[in-house]
């Protein structure tokens, strides 16, 4: 026979944070804010520029250099064409009894 019934269950008080902002796009390590003014609604397009690669060479004292390079421009065009929502409830009773806050959990969640 065995004692089961005597052996506690523990929930812990807090959420596992999740891993993933190392692996979202939007880390700030992997992006910039430069044209969130240009964007004012779905369908707007945003035309990048930014200037093309640069050749890198060994330095070496006392020698004559080839000639200078031209610089090249490149560009990326930024297209709004997705929309993305989400949509969830808490019952007002979950809401009152789980710790912690499920609402911020959720919201964190979803911007993922």
């Amino acid at each position: 026979m065995a004692v089961d019934n005597f052996i506690p269950e523990i929930w812990h008080a807090q959420l596992l944070d999740n891993l993933k902002n190392a692996l979202v796009f939007g880390n700030p390590n992997f992006f910039n804010r430069n044209y969130t003014g240009d964007i004012s609604s779905f369908g707007d397009t945003v035309h990048i520029n930014s200037i093309g690669a640069v050749t890198v060479t060994d330095y070496v004292k006392n020698i004559d250099h080839a000639a200078p390079e031209q610089l090249s421009d490149s560009q990326m065009t930024l297209v709004v064409d997705q929309a993305k929502m989400f949509n969830f409830q808490i019952d007002d009773v979950d809401a009152a009894q789980t710790r912690p806050n499920l609402q911020s959990a959720a919201m964190f969640e979803a911007g993922f």
